[in-house]
């Protein structure tokens, strides 16, 4: 069961709502392109966004619910995030931690040509219409050594969770 009082976001701090919506558009970008056209638009969590959030959510849970293939989509952004929260000692918060793994993944992608090009942009549009970040003042290779401890990595190496496109990820 899942229980969720929409009304209760009214009562949290800005910065606290901003930060949930990196977890909307992680769910937007890895999983569906509507999603991610809804939110460009400058919309804040409704009932409808949670419940396609959950309702993603169940999905991919219920096809893994041992965490060993789909559901390592949710990690989307998360790895390097987490990397960036411990290198600032957590005064980087989850929530944007989360948006600059996300963003500084697609930019990558999109260099790399494993997204089009644009992808990086579009990204970047939304994650600055919610007012989250999308860089960080750390090095690539700082990065990588906190990531190589992140909870999700494997003994075989850093795992990533990198887009397609908007909507799809690997």
């Amino acid at each position: 069961l899942v229980l969720c009082d929409v009304e209760l976001l009214s009562t949290l701090p800005q910065e606290n709502y901003t930060e949930g919506m990196a977890e909307v558009i992680k769910y937007a970008v890895a999983f569906d392109e509507n999603l991610f056209e809804t939110l460009k638009k400058g919309e804040y969590i409704t009932e409808e966004i949670i419940d396609r959030c959950i309702d993603l959510k169940r999905i991919v849970v219920e096809e893994d619910e041992r965490d060993t293939g789909n559901r390592m989509l949710l990690n989307f952004g998360h790895t390097l995030g987490h990397s960036v929260e411990k290198l600032s000692n957590l005064v980087v918060s989850h929530g944007n931690g989360v948006a600059v793994g996300m963003a500084i993944l697609t930019k990558g992608c999109q260099k790399l040509g494993i997204c089009p090009d644009g992808t990086y942009e579009e990204l970047k549009k939304i994650l600055d219409v919610y007012h989250l970040p999308t860089d960080c003042e750390y090095t690539a290779e700082q990065l990588v050594d906190g990531a190589k401890n992140d909870k999700k990595s494997g003994s075989s190496g850093i795992n990533l969770i990198i887009p397609k496109k908007l909507g799809l990820c690997t």
